[in-house]
């Protein structure tokens, strides 16, 4: 606590120090300082709570992102379709386990340029393909074969999503080997009753 001081003038008379109003009232002041410090906890304690709640909302999208994105990749693996796809630089995003039975990918493929993935498709030109579906988003679909002669449906089509738009291309392979050798087939027996049919006029 502050004391009242005396002062000697030039002349040798004491003139007291005077102290401002409400300095020696360290007892007013005291419960405006707890008053003060009381209000400014009870804020804490709201942005406190405020921003656990925050987290707890944030861990819930979180979460329920996780369990969506879950399901669409077992909805895509059950579909029984070849598919991957790729962003708008051709670099790999996601993929479809039976896509490594045209592509030799690994889980640590993710962001790969799909030119420098190899692939089992007579199909030297698919990075361009790609490429020009994304640039004229106008969908291609090709029959291609494999190195080991399996027929593939290709398609290729522009990626969208509802918050960003185009995203890139999504390739889709489905194998059509059955119906090209039915088709080779009937093409086979429809020559073989053409040349009968020739036969048979020459001899009447």
């Amino acid at each position: 606590r502050m004391c009242a001081r005396r002062a000697h003038s030039s002349e040798g008379q004491s003139i007291p120090w005077a102290l401002p109003p409400g300095a020696d009232g360290d007892g007013e002041q005291q419960p405006e300082m707890a008053q003060a410090l009381a209000e400014a906890h009870e804020e804490l304690q709201c942005i406190h709570e405020e921003l656990a709640s925050l987290n707890a909302e944030n861990r819930y999208r979180v979460e329920t992102l996780a369990e969506v994105s879950n399901d669409l990749q077992h909805l895509l693996e059950s579909t029984g379709l070849a598919m991957l796809l790729v962003d708008r630089s051709l670099r790999l995003v996601r993929y479809t386990p039976l896509v490594t039975q045209i592509f030799r990918l690994r889980p640590s493929d993710a962001g790969r340029p799909l030119g420098d993935v190899k692939h089992g498709l007579r199909c030297e030109n698919l990075t361009a393909v790609v490429q020009n579906v994304i640039q004229q988003l106008q969908e291609r679909v090709l029959e291609v074969q494999t190195l080991d002669g399996r027929w593939m449906l290709l398609r290729v089509q522009p990626y969208r999503s509802a918050l960003h738009g185009l995203e890139g291309a999504l390739i889709v392979l489905l194998d059509i080997t059955t119906r090209k050798e039915a088709e080779r087939s009937l093409l086979e027996a429809d020559r073989r009753d053409r040349k009968s049919t020739r036969l048979n006029s020459s001899h009447i």
